[in-house]
């Protein structure tokens, strides 16, 4: 135990959902074998002393930082949504949470991966929470950035500037969104089952045009649509049909960004 570190850092724990499934049908394991690759591909070419750590088994995935600094966060985020875009390329969807605090890692792989601590138990938590296909910010997040409604929410307008300039300036405006309705499952007939947080919106690597942004956010659209119409029963098709009123709303916002 002298090798394991102790941290305080952001924590995504994702879920891979319909893993059986995707396992039982795949003989030669080639759709596991690009679901593993492109999980590596996301998360694996960040470097130097913010670089992201992950652990993957199965159909769970810990992605840490190694500090807590913005800097970190944003690359969290921005992989987060990189890799849930990819994914559902490949009819992979993910649930899963952010949150932060302090946590323990093993910094090698020689006697294992150790990955301990609160903002685990706390991710865990609110992924098992939700009753849609998403990523979400747990309260830990939301306590350590006070100014984070600000930040999530896009400064300017894509039109009247050059679009680099633009997307470095609102990242995380780009990729988080606050939602007062995230769907979270019933935990009575009377209780309030709509999360009011922050999610983290879909989208690939790069995009080099306020139109791409739109048109990744249509083909993140007809991905959704396509794995309702192959889930197995009604309570997992809602989970797309709740996950898809969200977007629609992302895409109008962003049309009125990008196009006033």
């Amino acid at each position: 135990m002298e090798d394991v570190e102790k941290k305080i850092g952001f924590v995504a724990l994702i879920d891979i959902l319909g893993f059986r499934e995707l396992v039982s049908r795949d003989d030669d394991l080639a759709s596991v074998r690009r679901y593993v690759g492109t999980v590596t591909s996301m998360l694996a070419t960040s470097t130097g002393p913010n670089a992201l750590q992950f652990v993957l088994f199965s159909d769970n995935l810990v992605v840490n930082t190694r500090d807590d600094s913005p800097e970190s966060f944003e690359l969290l985020v921005v992989a987060c949504s990189n890799l849930v875009y990819e994914l559902a390329g490949q009819s992979v969807s993910v649930r899963g949470a952010v949150s932060h605090g302090p946590f323990i890692r093993s910094p090698t792989t020689g006697q294992g991966v150790i990955v301990a601590g609160q903002p685990i138990v706390e991710a865990d938590y609110y992924q098992h929470q939700q009753d849609w296909v998403g990523i979400i910010l747990a309260p830990s997040v939301v306590r350590a950035n006070p100014t984070l409604k600000t930040q999530s929410s896009i400064q300017g307008n894509a039109a009247s500037e050059d679009f680099q300039a633009f997307a470095t300036r609102n990242k995380l405006g780009l990729h988080l969104r606050h939602w007062e309705q995230i769907p979270f499952h019933k935990t009575s007939p009377l209780a309030n089952h709509e999360y009011d947080g922050y999610v983290i919106v879909p989208l690939p690597r790069l995009s080099e045009s306020r139109h791409e942004v739109g048109d990744s956010l249509g083909v993140y659209y007809a991905h959704l649509a396509r794995m309702k119409e192959c889930a197995p029963d009604p309570a997992s098709q809602q989970k797309y049909s709740n996950t898809m009123i969200w977007l629609d709303g992302v895409r109008a916002s962003w049309s009125l960004t990008a196009y006033r």
